[in-house]
C-alpha cells in the first residue's frame, strides 16, 4: 500500500487522544516502568492504536512504536502480578537512566515482563509530600 502522510491535526483532535491523556493523568509515572506501563495501558484502553492507524500516524516519532505492541496479556496471572512487583522494585523512581536489571526485566523488547506493560498499573500507596 502507498505510504500515507500522518494527518497530525486530525489525530490530535481525535477522541482517543483525549481519552489517552485523561487516562495518563490517573497514573503515577515516577519511574520509567511506571511511565511505560501507564502509556501502554492507556494506549490500549483509549483506542489510540486504531486511531493512529486510521490517521496514518503509526510512524509519528511521538508515538514511538505504539502500533507495534499488542494489547493482549493475561493480566490476572501470577506471572503478571510478580512482574508488576518486580518492575516496581528494580526500576527506581525518578531515575533518568534505568538500571541494567530494570532494562533486562521490564523494558527491553525481549524482557520477560514487557508484555504485561499493557495491564492496568497497580495503584501506588499515596505518600503525603509537598513540592
Amino acid at each position: 500500500s502507498e505510504h500515507r502522510v500522518c494527518d497530525t491535526d486530525g489525530f490530535q483532535l481525535a477522541q482517543p487522544i483525549r481519552a489517552y491523556r485523561e487516562c495518563m493523568d490517573q497514573f503515577s509515572q515516577r519511574s520509567l516502568w511506571r511511565h511505560m506501563n501507564a502509556a501502554r495501558h492507556c494506549a490500549c484502553t483509549a483506542g489510540l492504536i486504531d486511531a493512529a492507524e486510521e490517521f496514518h500516524c503509526c510512524d509519528h516519532p511521538e508515538l514511538a512504536g505504539v502500533c507495534e505492541h499488542s494489547c493482549e496479556a493475561d493480566c490476572g496471572t501470577e506471572e503478571a502480578q510478580s512482574c508488576q512487583a518486580a518492575c516496581d522494585a528494580v526500576c527506581m523512581p525518578f531515575a533518568a537512566v534505568p538500571s541494567q536489571e530494570c532494562v533486562q526485566t521490564c523494558l527491553a523488547l525481549d524482557s520477560p515482563c514487557l508484555k504485561f506493560a499493557v495491564c492496568r498499573p497497580v495503584e501506588q500507596p499515596a505518600f503525603p509530600y509537598e513540592c
